[in-house]
């Protein structure tokens, strides 16, 4: 037999090499390239035709430097590569443009539907694969308002960003080598100065240098939205401020709550965090990483607890997450990792988590910085009043459950019914509260 570390080794190694595999034979398509470009434009409220074409381009040369394969051949320009992408993008549903002519400074807009958004998402994903340490070394660059940081303090935001999506994407390369590269390709673009002290300014900024500064945006928005979906998991996972625990199920359904919430609110611009996969997978990760514990319902809830939730649809084989206790594994803290460079360790529960994860999210400006500093909280606060009611489901079932349990329930039927109870209108007619899937055109799963 093979011990348990030995299978995930070779799991690991199995799983790298085939990636490996994988990308050596990828071809990118160029509608990858455009989809992931109208993505990008939408901080900015839309993009012009001239910059599409600019960051096509760009990111054709990219690809080509690194020897992988792009179904784009010598003789086709970019003009024409853009207009096939918009046909097969559905451009007339998808996209809006200004104006009656088509020109260079014609500005393109996504759709704001998620579905659309998805789909988008969908086709640009081909991107994350090859791009993704760049990505992640561009959200470090733009990150934060410090401008020095040493050669130690780049790479431990490098290592917690790839820390934090251990479980979301696979690595077939080494954290230290490729942070090295990376640190010498942003030297050489001379978007990063070293002196001789050691340490690295950055030194682009949109009004000095705009088309070097956009580039590492457009890098940068490849794993924001996924950053975002993470920042929202954790802010729902607030409620495990009030309650000791609560099914692992229903957190991506509270998540996508909260996330429309975040939405309407203007907190981020990327409606792919409505995605109950994208909250699923964090859940995993934060699992992973220590900051949420699995325990089995049947340890936790009293018979008529568990009676309730298979009622509202949450079996007892399904595990609860609660609050971890965050003791750090010796093997995991002395894995040749200096403590300095591990951020991960310094956390001390899922608030300071969020409030990490922050710190990398894109801020447009030092209002919504303050503001969003608060979310958490906020969050917390909106659970609570969704937790409020004259009479709970277990009282109304004739069941006298202690506050805890009684309050984890209340939560469960609140999301349920927020989502699908019809509800009496002044005629008596029923009719449906509007779905967050409806209010946000997801398609139903």
């Amino acid at each position: 037999t093979i011990a348990v570390k030995d299978e995930d080794t070779i799991a690991d190694f199995v799983a790298r090499k085939i990636q490996r595999g994988q990308h050596d034979a990828a071809v990118v398509s160029p509608v990858t390239l455009v989809a992931a470009t109208l993505l990008f434009g939408r901080v900015t409220g839309g993009i012009t035709l001239g910059k599409i074409n600019k960051h096509v381009t760009w990111l054709r040369e990219e690809i080509l430097d690194r020897r992988i394969s792009i179904d784009w051949q010598p003789d086709e320009d970019v003009n024409t590569i853009v207009s096939y992408a918009f046909n097969l993008l559905d451009s007339r549903n998808n996209l809006t443009m200004d104006g009656k002519r088509i020109t260079d400074q014609t500005i393109v807009r996504v759709v704001e539907h998620a579905d659309n958004v998805m789909d988008l998402s969908y086709m640009a994903s081909q991107l994350m694969e090859i791009f993704l340490p760049e990505a992640l070394f561009a959200v470090v660059y733009l990150s934060g308002t410090v401008k020095q940081m040493t050669h130690k303090e780049l790479y431990a935001h490098f290592t917690f960003l790839v820390r934090l999506f251990k479980h979301e994407f696979i690595y077939p390369w080494s954290r230290e080598e490729k942070f090295n590269t990376l640190l010498q390709w942003f030297v050489k673009k001379n978007l990063l100065v070293t002196n001789q002290e050691g340490l690295y300014t950055k030194v682009v900024t949109f009004e000095n240098n705009e088309v070097e500064y956009t580039r590492v945006c457009l890098l940068a928005s490849f794993v924001y939205p996924t950053l975002d979906a993470y920042w929202i998991t954790s802010c729902s996972l607030s409620a495990l401020r009030d309650l000791p625990y609560m099914p692992r199920k229903i957190v991506p359904v509270l998540s996508q709550w909260i996330a429309a919430h975040l939405i309407t609110g203007r907190r981020t611009v990327y409606r792919e965090v409505l995605s109950t996969e994208a909250s699923q997978n964090a859940v995993d990760n934060f699992l992973a990483i220590g900051f949420i514990d699995a325990v089995h319902p049947k340890t936790k809830l009293s018979p008529d607890a568990q009676i309730l939730l298979l009622e509202l649809g949450v079996t007892t084989n399904e595990d609860l997450v609660m609050v971890s206790t965050r003791i750090i594994e010796e093997n995991e803290a002395s894995a040749g990792i200096h403590e300095s460079e591990n951020i991960l360790l310094k956390l001390a529960d899922i608030a300071s988590l969020c409030h990490e994860i922050e710190k990398y999210r894109l801020v447009t400006d030092n209002v919504n910085l303050r503001h969003n500093a608060q979310v958490f909280d906020k969050c917390q606060n909106q659970i609570r009043s969704i937790l409020r009611a004259d009479q709970s489901y277990a009282t109304q079932h004739g069941m006298q459950l202690d506050r805890e349990e009684d309050q984890m329930i209340q939560l469960v039927y609140s999301l349920k019914a927020a989502s699908s109870t019809p509800i009496l209108s002044d005629d008596g007619s029923g009719k449906h509260s509007r779905r967050v899937s409806q209010a946000y055109n997801l398609k139903s799963s």
